[in-house]
């Protein structure tokens, strides 16, 4: 699966649920998370409601993470032009 992949990439394996939890959030929110910031996703690691990948994915789904890399507005509507 393509997020393994890349987690694989910018962790090394095996990678903690904390480093997990930090790399994404610090990605996606642009700082590291306070503890009790990081507690309610490292409980849905530890306790294995999601796993790493699944995390990832819904981390790159969120809104936060659109609105970080510029998926909103007009980019949205129009996407990419290339030719």
């Amino acid at each position: 699966e393509l997020m393994d992949l890349a987690l694989g990439v910018a962790l090394t394996k095996p990678a903690s649920n904390a480093a997990v939890v930090n790399l994404l959030y610090k990605n996606i929110i642009g700082v590291m998370p306070s503890p009790s910031q990081a507690q309610p996703f490292l409980e849905m690691l530890d306790n294995k409601t999601y796993t790493q990948s699944q995390l990832g994915l819904m981390a790159a789904d969120s809104s936060n993470n659109q609105a970080a890399v510029g998926l909103t507005g007009v980019l949205l509507q129009t996407g990419v032009h290339y030719t």
